[in-house]
């Protein structure tokens, strides 16, 4: 993929859970034949913060590694991703993490995409994998696609 930087290709997502809204645009995205990145900026306007990913993809392995980065906490900047692959249209990954001073597993999952939509659910588990918890769900529309502005 080119590089881009056109506001067309920015997203709008709704989290249903919480109703906030937040709008992500693509900074950077190349697809080389030594791997793949994306650089994408969050803002969330009921929130005291942004965000920024930074998603990587290891050619010899297939594997994204996917790294979430919070204005508020600088510390994210070393904190391990969430790594795995995307297989028949879907896309998972996980990792080891803590929450509230407790072990705990991170899902993401990427799924239901297409040209202008993508479905992002954010799962924890308390459990080693046993059961999870959705606790962020967003429904992407490329901007001006389908109603979406």
């Amino acid at each position: 993929m080119p590089s881009s930087n056109d506001s067309g290709t920015a997203m709008r997502a709704v989290t249903p859970a919480s109703s906030r809204v937040l709008r992500s645009r693509p900074m950077m995205m190349s697809e080389t034949g030594i791997g793949a990145s994306s650089v994408e900026e969050s803002e969330f306007p009921t929130q005291v913060f942004s965000a920024a990913t930074v998603r990587l993809k290891d050619p010899a392995t297939g594997l994204w590694s996917i790294f979430w980065i919070n204005s508020t906490r600088p510390e994210s900047l070393r904190e391990e991703p969430v790594v795995g692959r995307f297989s028949d249209g879907v896309g998972v990954f996980e990792c080891e993490d803590t929450f509230r001073d407790r072990p705990i597993r991170v899902r993401y999952r990427w799924s239901d995409i297409t040209a202008d939509h993508a479905r992002y659910e954010q799962s924890f588990s308390a459990d080693a994998g046993d059961t999870w918890e959705a606790n962020w769900i967003s429904e992407f529309t490329r901007s001006g696609a389908g109603g979406g502005s």
